[in-house]
C-alpha cells in the first residue's frame, strides 16, 4: 500500500466518522439513519481518494494494444488480409486489444494512449501524410510504441493531380495540367488517356524513368462548342499496377464567359461606363462584361452585351451573370421593370457602386493635393494629383447609409475651391458579408481622356479599387446556385452554395447515365448554404429550380462527378519509422491509478443518488 493511498484512507475514516456523528447528532432519528450516514461516508471516502489519485496494486501491463493500419495503400502490400490475420502472423498474442485504423493512424495512436494503452504495436506500410504527428508521439508516448513496417515497393501509377482553368469560353482552346506519378516499375513507359464527356480526345504514352517519380503533363483541350459544364476525365495504365483507385480522376470543365468576370451593368449610357470598361478589360486581370441597358420596351432587346460583336440580350441572361460575377459594377439607377436584376446586384458580395444622377450636385471639385492614408495611398502616391479635370461631387446626405459596424476607407478626397467644403470622392468599405466601393463623384472619365500622369492616374486608380474589393474575404467565384463541390466521393451528401435563393428552396432534379431521374429538396440557409441527398457513383446532370420567393422559378442546370480516388499510395514510404518506439526509461510496467478506471466514478454517483433516493423516503429534507 503507497503512502498516499494510505493518507487518503485516513482522511477518508475521519469524513466517515463525521458523517456519522452528523446523522446520529444532527439529523431527526429515522430507521434509515445507519445506512444513510454509511452512504455519505462512502461518498466522502471515495471522494478524497479520487481526488489524492493514489496508485493501486497491480498495474496495466495487460492492456496490450495493437493497431492495424486499414487504409486503401495497405491492400497493395498485403492483399486482402484481415486486419486479425496480419496481427496473427506478427505474433500478436491472444485476447489482445485490435485497432483496424481506417483513419489517420496518428488520430488512433493518440487515442489508444489516452485510453490508457500499456504498449502499442502498430502494422503499417508506413505510407503516412500524418508521419509528423506520428513521430512525435513516438517520441513523447509515456508508453513503449513499436512500428512494424509490412511495406514494399509496389507497382503503380496514377493521377496525382488534373488542373484546368478558371472559366472558359465558347470557341477558345485551352490546356489541362495532369500530375502522373509512378512507382515500382522497371517498365519505362506509362500510358495517358483525356477523355471530355466520355470521348478519348488524347491518348499518349510518356517516357519514364524506372522506380519512383512524377511529372506534369499539359494536354491542349479542344475548343469547347457550347456552354454548360463538360466532364474532364485523366485515366493513366502502367503494365503490372496493382492499385486501380488512383487511375482515374476527372474534374468539371465550367464552360461558362460570365463566371468569374467582373461584370459592368450601366442603366444609363455615359462616358463614365464606356472608359471605365475597356480600362477595367487592361487592368484588372479578369474578363470583364459590360452591359448597356438601351431603353428598350420588351424582356429580349432591352439590355445590349458589349463586345467585338455587341448582342441583344435578356434581362434574365444579365441577371445570372450578375450572381456569376466576381465584382459587380453598378452606373445609373435600376428602372422597375428590372427589379430582380437590381435586387440580384444589391445581393453581390463585391460591388463598385457609382452615385445615381438624382444625387449629383452641380459644381465643380477638384481633388485634394495630399493623399489620405488608406489601403491605396501606396499606389497613388507616386502621381501628381495637381492639374487634374474637376469632378462632380455627390449631394450631401444623398449617400446610402452603411451599417456602423463597416470599416471605411476614404483614398481621395475632392473640395469645393470657393467654399473650402472637403467630402470623399470614393470610399472602401470593409463590411461583415463583403467588400464594395462607394463612388461619391462622378466625371473619372475625363481624366483617361487627358495624356500623361491623369491617365496613369486613372489606371491606377481603378486597378486599385477592384484589387483591393476582390482581395476581401467572400467567393471565389460568383455568387450562382451550384454544388460547392462538383467532384466528389461517391455517398457524399450534396453542399450547395445558392446565394440567389438565401432563406428559400431548391428542387433539384438529378439524372444519371442509364437510372431515373430523382429529386430532391434543399433548403437553403439565410447565408446561402443547403444541403442535399448523397449521390451514387457517376455523372450526374442537374437542374435546381428556386421555389419561392423573388427567384421563384429561376433555374440552373450542370453536371457533377461522383467517383472513387484516393492518393494513398502516392505517398512515399517512409522505412525509417519502422521499429521507432518511445525511450526506454518509459519501458516498464504503467502503474495504475484509481482514476484510470470508471468504477470509482459510477460507485459516486450511485451512492449520492441513493442517499438522496433513501432521504425522501425517511423524510427527510
Amino acid at each position: 500500500m503507497t503512502l498516499t493511498l494510505g493518507l487518503g484512507l485516513m482522511a477518508g475514516g475521519l469524513l466517515f466518522g463525521w458523517s456519522v456523528w452528523l446523522y446520529r447528532r444532527r439529523e431527526p432519528r429515522v430507521a434509515a439513519t445507519t445506512g444513510l450516514s454509511m452512504l455519505r461516508g462512502g461518498v466522502l471516502l471515495l471522494v478524497v481518494l479520487l481526488l489524492l489519485d493514489p496508485s493501486l496494486p497491480g498495474s496495466l501491463a495487460d492492456r496490450d494494444v495493437w493497431i492495424v493500419d486499414a487504409t486503401p495503400s495497405m491492400r497493395a502490400s498485403v492483399g486482402d488480409a484481415t486486419a486479425e490475420e496480419l496481427a496473427a502472423t506478427e505474433g500478436a498474442p491472444a485476447g489482445v486489444r485490435l485497432v483496424a485504423a481506417d483513419v489517420a493512424l496518428d488520430a488512433a495512436l493518440a487515442g489508444e494512449l489516452e485510453a490508457g494503452a500499456s504498449r502499442v504495436t502498430i502494422l503499417t506500410d508506413t505510407r503516412l501524410p500524418e508521419s509528423v504527428g506520428v513521430r512525435a508521439l513516438l517520441d513523447d508516448a509515456p508508453v513503449p510504441v513499436e512500428l512494424r513496417d509490412l511495406g514494399g515497393s509496389t507497382v503503380n501509377a496514377g493521377v496525382r493531380e488534373l488542373r484546368l482553368p478558371g472559366p472558359e469560353r465558347v470557341g477558345a482552346p485551352s490546356a489541362a495540367v495532369v500530375t502522373v506519378a509512378w512507382e515500382g516499375s522497371a517498365a519505362t513507359s506509362v500510358g495517358l488517356e483525356v477523355e471530355i464527356d466520355g470521348e478519348v480526345v488524347v491518348d499518349s504514352v510518356l517516357r519514364v524513368e524506372a522506380g519512383r517519380g512524377a511529372r506534369e503533363v499539359q494536354v491542349d483541350l479542344p475548343a469547347p462548342e457550347g456552354e454548360g459544364g463538360q466532364v474532364v476525365s485523366a485515366r493513366v495504365g502502367m503494365e503490372g499496377d496493382r492499385f486501380p483507385d488512383d487511375d482515374l480522376r476527372s474534374a468539371v470543365r465550367d464552360v461558362d464567359p460570365d463566371r468569374g468576370a467582373i461584370v459592368v451593368l450601366a442603366w444609363t449610357p455615359g462616358w463614365e461606363s464606356r472608359f471605365l470598361t475597356s480600362t477595367l478589360a487592361e487592368v484588372a486581370g479578369l474578363p470583364v462584361r459590360g452591359f448597356l441597358h438601351t431603353g428598350g420596351g420588351s424582356e429580349e432587346d432591352r439590355w445590349l452585351r458589349g463586345g467585338e460583336r455587341p448582342e441583344r440580350v435578356t434581362s434574365e441572361a444579365v441577371q445570372r451573370a450578375v450572381e456569376d460575377a466576381a465584382l459587380v459594377v453598378r452606373i445609373g439607377a435600376p428602372n422597375a421593370a428590372d427589379s430582380a436584376l437590381a435586387g440580384a446586384a444589391e445581393r453581390s458580395e463585391r460591388t463598385i457602386r457609382f452615385p445615381l444622377p438624382t444625387a449629383i450636385e452641380d459644381g465643380e471639385w477638384v481633388l485634394d493635393s495630399e493623399l489620405p492614408l488608406s489601403p491605396l495611398t501606396g499606389e497613388l502616391s507616386s502621381l501628381g494629383l495637381l492639374g487634374l479635370p474637376p469632378l462632380r461631387a455627390v449631394r450631401p446626405g444623398s449617400a446610402e447609409a452603411a451599417p456602423s459596424s463597416d470599416l471605411r476607407h476614404v483614398p481621395l478626397r475632392i473640395e469645393r475651391g470657393r467654399d473650402g467644403v472637403s467630402v470623399p470622392a470614393i470610399e472602401l468599405v470593409d463590411g461583415e458579408v463583403g467588400r464594395s466601393a462607394e463612388v461619391r463623384a462622378t466625371g473619372f472619365w475625363r481624366w483617361a481622356l487627358r495624356p500623361g500622369e491623369p491617365s496613369e492616374l486613372y489606371r491606377r486608380l481603378w486597378s486599385a479599387v477592384v484589387g483591393w474589393t476582390l482581395a476581401g474575404e467572400g467567393p471565389e467565384e460568383g455568387g450562382g446556385i451550384a454544388p460547392a463541390h462538383a467532384v466528389d466521393a461517391p455517398g457524399s451528401p450534396v453542399e450547395w452554395v445558392a446565394s440567389p435563393a438565401a432563406g428559400q428552396r431548391l428542387v433539384v432534379e438529378w439524372a444519371a447515365e442509364g437510372s431515373t431521374v430523382r429529386v430532391d429538396t434543399v433548403e437553403v440557409d439565410e447565408t446561402g448554404r443547403g444541403t442535399g441527398m448523397p449521390l451514387d457513383a457517376g455523372r450526374w446532370r442537374w437542374r435546381a429550380t428556386v421555389d419561392g420567393g423573388e427567384e421563384d422559378g429561376r433555374e440552373r442546370d450542370g453536371v457533377v462527378v461522383r467517383e472513387v480516388w484516393t492518393d494513398d499510395l502516392l505517398h512515399p514510404r517512409i522505412p525509417e519509422l519502422a521499429g521507432a518506439s518511445s525511450s526506454e526509461d518509459v519501458r516498464v510496467a504503467a502503474p495504475r491509478s484509481l482514476r484510470d478506471g470508471p468504477v470509482p466514478w459510477l460507485l459516486v454517483l450511485l451512492l449520492l443518488a441513493s442517499e438522496w433516493v433513501l432521504r425522501r423516503r425517511a423524510g427527510l429534507r
